[in-house]
């Protein structure tokens, strides 16, 4: 279930704290959370594939503002300078970049939870979503979780809200969780979602990406707090956290690099040890390459015009 990823924005209700890091080399945060809107129809489709990343375009001029145009048909567009339109203005020489992922080589199984349970596990027990673990459904018990399209079926004071990748063909499921206090059995934090041994190119960035939304007024009081694991190890400093407003998708990411490793364990862990509350929906996982391709914006003067005297 996908439609759209993320925009660079700042502390937005609930949302979400962000780290970043400058530099050409590295125009984009390390560590982050942020909002792209990238339309997922594309990966399904198999239309784009970013051609010539990390490639530099010079752009010389002799007019200011000039128009940097990125590819139209790209999932997404994040500019060095924050914005998400597929073309900015520019006022000034410099080097100036945008990101965008390659879709075509994502290697989530089963992010958009089309085909059900299948291709990731979790540390909470499965119930199916007509099963009961209490008067209020199958979700009454916390620390259970449930793949289906309604999350006011599996519990009677969850809302109803639909699936946030909207898609035509196949069943429009989420992961719907009621959220538990304990850790693993060992001390570990508990995995709310996984996928181990995924395949991945070396020395390349990917973008892990997963949507979010609160299910019940209890959880406006003690929301989600959940952070990335790549490898067992945190990968933000700040919790994933839902905004205040049930139902309403929020996107959160963080970039990694893979440098020599060939394989790759992707997580969402829970965060939140408090009894109550923590009721959520997760949706449109993604792991995929990042690619990033730049303007060289120089400045070319008009050469002088010439001058025509009568004799």
């Amino acid at each position: 279930m996908r439609r759209a990823f993320y925009k660079f924005h700042s502390y937005l209700n609930l949302v979400c704290l962000i780290i970043l890091f400058g530099g050409i080399g590295a125009p984009f945060p390390n560590a982050f959370y942020q909002f792209i809107n990238i339309d997922n129809t594309k990966q399904a489709t198999g239309v784009y594939k970013p051609q010539g990343c990390n490639g530099i375009t010079p752009k010389p001029t002799c007019v200011f503002p000039l128009q940097l145009d990125a590819d139209a048909d790209a999932p997404y567009w994040l500019w060095s300078t924050g914005e998400t339109s597929q073309s900015i203005s520019v006022s000034a020489v410099g080097m100036y970049s945008w990101q965008t992922a390659d879709l075509s080589s994502d290697v989530v199984v089963n992010g958009a939870f089309t085909n059900n349970t299948a291709g990731f596990t979790s540390d909470y027990t499965y119930i199916v979503p007509t099963g009961s673990t209490g008067s209020n459904g199958a979700l009454d018990a916390e620390g259970y979780y449930t793949v289906t399209t309604d999350p006011s079926t599996t519990h009677k004071q969850f809302i109803s809200v639909a699936d946030h990748t909207g898609n035509t063909t196949g069943a429009r499921n989420m992961l719907i969780v009621n959220g538990a206090k304990a850790t693993n059995a060992n001390g570990s934090d508990v995995n709310v979602w996984q996928e181990k041994n995924l395949t991945v190119t070396p020395n390349t960035t990917y973008i892990f990406s997963v949507w979010c939304t609160s299910l019940s007024t209890a959880s406006i009081a003690n929301p989600a707090k959940l952070q990335f694991s790549i490898n067992d190890v945190l990968q933000n400093q700040t919790y994933i956290i839902p905004t205040s407003t049930l139902g309403q998708w929020l996107n959160f990411t963080t970039t990694w690099a893979s440098g020599t490793s060939t394989k790759v364990k992707i997580s969402v862990v829970n965060k939140n040890y408090t009894t109550g509350g923590a009721d959520f929906a997760l949706d449109d996982f993604v792991f995929a390459p990042l690619c990033t391709k730049y303007f060289n914006v120089t400045y070319t003067p008009r050469p002088a015009q010439p001058t025509i005297q009568s004799q």
